[in-house]
């Protein structure tokens, strides 16, 4: 009895044995490519649990509102906490370029994940002017 080899057996086919690192190259750049793809494609979206994409998602917030002038003040955010989906964060306001104690406040936000970007849901309540500041 014969044992049958694979018909992609390199000993058996003297022609096969020529064109065999061609046909192998094209699907390992194949498979790599896909491979490569895949991995960059899942990993290449934005993060944005960061203060600066919460910052920003204030900032654009405030930008809707009338009755404030942003050019006048600075924005900073002094803390941030994470959950899925959502995330907290206190911002301060002050004046443009002052370094005044006491002359900022703060302001409690909960914002929630859209479309790649931090969207005010809403003010937290009983927030306190900042820390120096005065009542």
């Amino acid at each position: 009895m014969r044992v049958v080899t694979s018909i992609f057996s390199v000993e058996k086919h003297p022609l096969h044995r020529k064109y065999f690192p061609i046909f192998y190259n094209r699907h390992v750049k194949y498979w790599l490519s896909v491979i490569v793809s895949a991995f960059f494609l899942t990993g290449c979206g934005p993060d944005i649990q960061n203060k600066e994409a919460v910052k920003e998602g204030i900032v654009d917030h405030l930008k809707t509102r009338t009755d404030i002038d942003l050019s006048h003040m600075d924005v900073d955010v002094s803390s941030v906490s994470f959950r899925e989906g959502e995330a907290d964060a206190t911002a301060v306001f002050k004046p443009k370029g002052s370094n005044e104690p006491g002359g900022s406040m703060s302001i409690g936000y909960t914002l929630e994940q859209k479309s790649g970007k931090w969207v005010v849901k809403g003010r937290k309540t009983g927030t306190a002017p900042a820390q120096g500041s005065h009542p």
